[in-house]
């Protein structure tokens, strides 16, 4: 239990957030084109990972 908080760290999640991001950018335009719409699954998806990370950083951690 305690190597798998070592390694969910709040910056390896941000990190782990950069590199999905072209990945998320990816499906969004193909899901885009492919069903002829202006949003997409990761269009909402994007703005909620940051959110809520930024909400454990600054709520929650105590340092």
């Amino acid at each position: 239990m305690e190597k798998i908080k070592k390694l969910l760290k709040v910056e390896n999640l941000l990190a782990l957030f950069i590199i999905i991001c072209p990945i998320l950018d990816i499906a969004s335009f193909l899901y885009r084109n492919k069903f002829n719409t202006n949003y997409s699954i990761s269009t909402f998806i994007r703005p909620i990972i940051p959110m809520i990370v930024f909400a454990y950083v600054f709520l929650k951690r105590k340092k």
